[in-house]
C-alpha cells in the first residue's frame, strides 16, 4: 500500500496544473516549499540533505487544491468512460470519495 499524498510526483503535478489552468505562481510557491531541503540525524551523524520530489504535506493549506488540480483529469477521464451522468467527487484531508447521483 502507498500513501497518495507522499507518493504525488511533483512532475506530474506541474503537467497536471499547465494543462487544467491552474494557477502556475501558486504551484510554484507550494511545490518550492516542499522541495526545501531536509536533513537526516541520528544522534551525532547527519545525512546530507536531500531535496523531495514527490508528495505534499496533508497539513498544508495548499494540499487540498493541490490534489484536486492533480486528480481532475484521470477522474474526468474515469467518469466519461462510465457514462456517469453526475459524479461528486469529495477530497478529504486523508481520504476522497466518488459518488454517483441519479438515476441507476
Amino acid at each position: 500500500m502507498v500513501k497518495f499524498y507522499e507518493s504525488l510526483s511533483h512532475a506530474r503535478m506541474w503537467e497536471a496544473a499547465r494543462a487544467t489552468g491552474a494557477p502556475l505562481q501558486v504551484i510554484r510557491l507550494a511545490l518550492g516549499a516542499y522541495r526545501w531541503p531536509r536533513w537526516i540525524g541520528v544522534g551525532r551523524a547527519l545525512h546530507a540533505a536531500i531535496s523531495p520530489c514527490r508528495g505534499v504535506v496533508a497539513g498544508c493549506p495548499l494540499a487540498t487544491g493541490l490534489i484536486k488540480v492533480y486528480t481532475v483529469r484521470p477522474l474526468t477521464s474515469f467518469v466519461l468512460a462510465r457514462r456517469v451522468p453526475r459524479l461528486v467527487f469529495q477530497l478529504y484531508i486523508d481520504d476522497s470519495q466518488l459518488d454517483p447521483i441519479g438515476a441507476g
